[in-house]
């Protein structure tokens, strides 16, 4: 009876979970109290308080993504609606602490349709349901398969957003671009983004992790010469990857 009654919680709260698109598991350790951790109502992004205390800095990783956002006051929102499917770490820095806390991405966030969107696409197909055609087949391009290794620091305002992950070729296209938009700006003038084409994603984080001068080195597991660096598009950079 209590096996199936324990059975019944766990079907419950992990259907709860799942219907959220993100998760934040709270830290009970009586040392972390003087931090509250928590979600916004569209849980996009994540809250941190501290009572008595600065949040000097902020990590949030994984071992496919890691990004450190720098705070230096008692409270921030930080976005999380860019992460990736999945399970994180979110470290807060304080005075004279860590505090660990877990953050599950269950879903992703879409933006939801536009009416006119939706209103002109059925004008459209009312339009031309009498009058289809067969057309030729497109050519599908051959996208590359490589994963792409992503290092990229961006300054707004009184933050520094320093991000190390993997991508896959449509992210690092529109990471490029924007960073192509933001060096344009004022607060963008000192933003960093340089990207490595990746051959073999395993080979590579192994020899990595052994080596901190590796993506100096030449390679048969990624392109030592960069796909992308904020330098090639007119700015000179220097710093550590």
């Amino acid at each position: 009876m209590i096996k199936s009654k324990l059975i019944i919680v766990l079907l419950l709260v992990s259907s709860s979970v799942f219907c959220q698109k993100s998760t934040l598991i709270q830290n009970i350790n009586f040392r972390a109290k003087e931090l509250k951790h928590y979600l916004n109502k569209s849980e996009d992004s994540l809250i941190l308080e501290a009572e008595y205390s600065t949040i000097y800095s902020v990590n949030i990783f994984n071992k496919n993504y890691n990004t450190s956002i720098e705070v230096n006051k008692n409270k921030t929102v930080i976005p999380i609606s860019n992460l990736d499917i999945g399970r994180y770490v979110v470290e807060a820095i304080l005075r004279d602490k860590r505090i660990i806390i877990t953050l599950l991405r269950n879903e992703p966030f879409l933006d939801p349709p536009k009416i006119e969107n939706l209103i002109s696409e059925k004008r459209s197909y009312l339009l031309n349901y009498k009058k289809a055609i067969a057309s030729k087949p497109k050519k599908i391009e051959k996208k590359s398969t490589y994963l792409y290794w992503v290092y990229s620091v961006v300054n707004s305002g009184p933050f520094s957003k320093k991000i190390k992950k993997m991508a896959n070729l449509d992210d690092a296209e529109r990471m490029i671009q924007r960073n192509q938009l933001d060096i344009k700006t004022l607060k963008g003038q000192s933003n960093i983004l340089i990207i490595w084409e990746v051959y073999d994603k395993k080979m590579f984080f192994k020899h990595k992790v052994l080596d901190k001068d590796y993506l100096y080195r030449k390679s048969p597991y990624f392109n030592s010469k960069p796909y992308y660096t904020t330098e090639s598009y007119g700015l000179e950079i220097s710093s550590n990857y």
